[in-house]
């Protein structure tokens, strides 16, 4: 979608949606079947496995670590 910001060092699997107003920091991790929605906020260095769902404006802060089938509420802080 659009106004999404990714910036460097930053991999991406296969089958992942991103919603608008979506940011994924440096050295960001992701695996596949992952859905993203609006205004999520991955700030950097984070790994986040596969399946999983991120609910609107959802903020992963740095150095984290997100396995395989998790469904995240709106609004987490991580």
């Amino acid at each position: 979608m659009y106004d999404c910001i990714f910036t460097e060092e930053v991999s991406i699997g296969s089958f992942n949606r991103f919603n608008v107003r979506g940011l994924v920091g440096h050295n960001t991790v992701i695996g596949d079947y992952n859905h993203f929605n609006s205004l999520v906020n991955i700030v950097g260095n984070v790994t986040i496995g596969n399946s999983n769902l991120f609910g609107m404006s959802v903020i992963v802060l740095q150095n984290i670590s997100i396995g395989d089938g998790n469904t995240i509420g709106a609004g987490s802080l991580f």
